[in-house]
């Protein structure tokens, strides 16, 4: 059921998704495509309306240049045939050109200064250059000196101040230069400035009935606002918002044309918007993304429907077939779960159980049962088996155990050692790779004035090391107490654990003898580590080899050497599981790591000091295993008091 519940996820699933991923693509190119349709047919018909207008206007314009051109011309013409120097005569003929009712122009007479002459009047408003700047923010007055002015004259606009309304004006300076004046016509655009408004009206009102009969899906909208804030056309029952306008506005200035933005119970809007630079004015259609996809999304439905009825066909056929097919395997089923509590030691009750199984059968069914009545019989011999050998291991570890307490039996526990002693402290540690191994210390007086210290190192690990370092210990012990030299000593046992050496073993031995009482103190080492001094906070290895392993082979010689401790010194004694301890990358703990802690912790108590050798170690191992055995003895020399 699982399966074909599976199948049927993993066909469906991805054909839903591609399909919704596809129609949801094929839907926002088609919405692309229809809204820059849109976009390019409002902005060619905005340009087209603008081109007209602007050909009226320029046409407008031309017109009464011309106009203002002629009128002075004609006036230059009239003044020309006065008198020289009536120049009464000269204002009172440019007054009545002013007087005439049907003139939408002004005439004015201007100095070489530009002011005007004496007696020139007007009924709306006094036309002095000197107050008036031109859209080039020049003064009038300069322009209209007639120095300055070529002798075809010049125009200028303005922005004319008459009574409560501004209205922009152009005026045509002509200048008479061999009198000194200038003649100005003036005229007012606003006019021309009407003419363009109403236009605009126009095309406002050709685009609104252009964007009520285009339909934007259920509820997008068609917007036309200017570059101000002022909303001419919505088509929406919402005010779009000044704060859209804003974003609009700046992505357009970055030369955009489309974004996204997200609204509260409506999600996703895709906006299309085109700027119309020549009237500052911003085209906005919006689309909600829901309403784009909804087709994909019906038929994504349409899809799901059909693919659930469909799962729930096949699943009802599974499901009657797999009760048919499984009934038989449920009475192994019931069986199996049975086998947790049997007795397989027990063959009786494997031979009960099993005949209950419909082994007979010969479809698959009984290939199974006779399959499990043949592990049956397996697991009763495998249990067996491992009830033989976990009972020997168990012998073996209790076995392991009693060695390792017969070893640390052997070795002295009791620390400080000898607390009546007043001359020394000593301390010592052993700890073993495994359950028993060779490392070995020892420590006694061989009479009231003289310690003997051991340590050594078997080359073995396991049962053989810890029976080879036994025998190494009482054979140090006895030869010990037979007071001869140390370096006899050591030749006597080197011979002795050479005889009879099947397996060729040996160890490394350090062995010294202290005069407590002078701290003078003879050793003999066969092939051990040297040891550490530590005096006046100062740590060094004290150098000295007398000669071969001990019990590699008879014969050898060992050289005694002598070392003095002073008052406070103190001596560490150890086995290579200390310099040698490796971590997780192989690299060696050394003796140079091992010279700066005794140096650093060298205050400490004797105890606390092996403590964080120990430490140390580990720290450096990092949850490395242990490769080797670690032994550590710790003298402090206190002299007599």
């Amino acid at each position: 059921m699982f399966l074909l519940a599976l199948v049927i996820a993993a066909t469906a699933l991805p054909l839903i998704y591609f399909t919704e991923e596809s129609a949801s693509v094929a839907m926002r190119n088609a919405e692309e495509r229809s809204l820059s349709n849109i976009m390019r047919l409002v902005e060619l018909n905005i340009d087209s309306s603008y081109s007209k207008l602007l050909s009226d206007k320029f046409i407008t314009a031309t017109e009464r240049k011309a106009n203002l051109r002629q009128t002075a011309r004609r006036i230059r013409i009239f003044l020309n045939e006065l008198p020289e120097g009536d120049t009464e005569a000269s204002i009172k003929m440019v007054n009545s050109f002013n007087e005439q009712p049907e003139s939408a122009t002004r005439v004015y007479l201007y100095d070489k200064n530009g002011s005007l002459l004496s007696g020139c009047v007007d009924r709306d408003a006094e036309y002095s250059l000197h107050h008036v700047t031109d859209m080039k923010n020049r003064k009038l007055a300069a322009v209209a000196k007639p120095d300055k002015l070529p002798p075809e004259g010049a125009f200028s606009v303005f922005q004319h101040v008459g009574g409560t309304q501004e209205a922009k004006s152009v005026v045509y300076f002509l200048p008479i230069t061999d009198k000194g004046w200038t003649i100005g016509v003036f005229a007012s655009l606003a006019d021309i400035q009407a003419i363009v408004d109403t236009q605009l009206a126009n095309i406002i009102s050709s685009l609104d009935r252009a964007f009520s009969k285009i339909s934007v899906y259920r509820t997008g909208y068609i917007t036309l606002f200017s570059g101000s804030g002022d909303v001419m056309i919505n088509t929406s029952s919402t005010a779009i918002s000044p704060l859209l306008q804003k974003k609009i506005i700046a992505a357009a200035e970055n030369g955009l044309k489309r974004m996204s933005i997200q609204k509260d119970g409506v999600g996703q809007i895709e906006l299309r918007f085109v700027y119309v630079r020549a009237l500052d004015w911003y085209v906005l259609v919006a689309a909600p993304v829901s309403e784009i996809e909804l087709p994909a999304r019906m038929l994504v439905n349409q899809q799901l429907q059909l693919i659930a009825v469909i799962a729930a066909c096949v699943l009802i056929f599974a499901l009657f077939t797999a009760k048919r097919l499984t009934r038989p395997i449920e009475v192994l089923s019931s069986f199996a779960r049975r086998l947790p509590r049997q007795d397989f030691t027990n063959h009786s009750a494997i031979d009960k159980l099993t005949l209950e199984l419909p082994i007979r059968r010969n479809d698959e069914v009984g290939d199974l049962a006779r399959s499990i009545q043949f592990m049956c019989k397996e697991l009763n011999t495998s249990v067996k088996s491992m009830m033989d050998a976990t009972a020997a291991k168990e012998r073996i570890q209790s076995e392991l155990s009693v060695a390792r307490e017969i070893q640390e039996g052997m070795l002295p526990k009791t620390f400080p050692a000898f607390p009546d002693r007043t001359e020394f402290t000593l301390y010592a540690a052993l700890d073993s790779a495994e359950e028993v191994g060779g490392d070995l210390y020892d420590f006694f007086f061989i009479d009231d004035d003289h310690l003997c210290l051991v340590v050594g190192d078997v080359s073995d690990k396991g049962v053989p090391a810890s029976l080879y370092m036994a025998v190494t210990v009482t054979l140090i012990r006895s030869t010990m107490q037979e007071q001869v030299p140390l370096h006899s000593a050591m030749e006597k046992i080197n011979d002795v654990l050479s005889q009879d050496n099947p397996k060729s073993m040996f160890v490394t031995l350090f062995i010294g003898v202290l005069n407590v009482r002078t701290g003078k103190m003879e050793f003999v080492s066969g092939g051990h580590l040297p040891p550490v001094l530590v005096h006046d906070g100062t740590a060094q290895e004290v150098r000295g080899v007398s000669g071969l392993v001990v019990g590699g082979m008879e014969g050898c010689t060992y050289t005694p050497f002598e070392l003095q401790l002073e008052k406070g010194d103190t001596l560490f004694l150890y086995t290579d599981g200390v310099t040698e301890a490796m971590d997780n990358d192989k690299a060696l703990y050394g003796t140079p790591r091992l010279l700066q802690l005794m140096e650093e912790k060298s205050t400490l108590r004797l105890g606390d000091l092996l403590y964080e050798v120990r430490r140390n170690v580990d720290a450096f191992s990092k949850g490395a295993p242990q490769s080797d055995d670690i032994t550590m003895l710790v003298l402090r020399y206190n002299g007599i008091e």
